[in-house]
């Protein structure tokens, strides 16, 4: 049940990474083939007088995605070194428990034979 619960947590988090990834580029694409982020001013002409505005959404978007991209990274970490060594870890610990106790009563076993011969 634990493993199940690592495993759901891995896929998602690889998911999750591969949509940031194809996000990113594809708004790298519309960089540089269309020309998407241009912060040259826009003229807006508002009642005769003329405003300049700077084209700066797209810039925010692409910072968004790349501070996104970094939580991901970080949370990715995050589990990988708590949930891992939280829950992996010690069902190793307990099953070479149990295999090192199957060979102590193995040879318990064969040593109780060759003492009762």
């Amino acid at each position: 049940m634990v493993v199940v619960v690592v495993v759901v947590v891995v896929v998602v988090e690889v998911v999750v990474v591969i949509v940031v990834v194809v996000v990113v580029a594809e708004v790298a694409v519309a960089v540089v083939v269309v020309g998407v982020i241009d912060t040259e001013p826009v003229v807006v002409v508002v009642q005769g007088g003329v405003i300049e505005v700077v084209v700066v959404v797209e810039v925010v978007v692409v910072i968004v995605i790349v501070v996104a991209l970094i939580v991901i990274i970080v949370d990715t970490l995050y589990y990988f070194f708590t949930v891992r060594v939280a829950i992996i870890i010690p069902v190793t610990q307990q099953r070479s428990a149990e295999f090192y106790n199957k060979f102590a009563i193995r040879n318990l076993k064969l040593n109780t034979q060759k003492n009762l011969v």
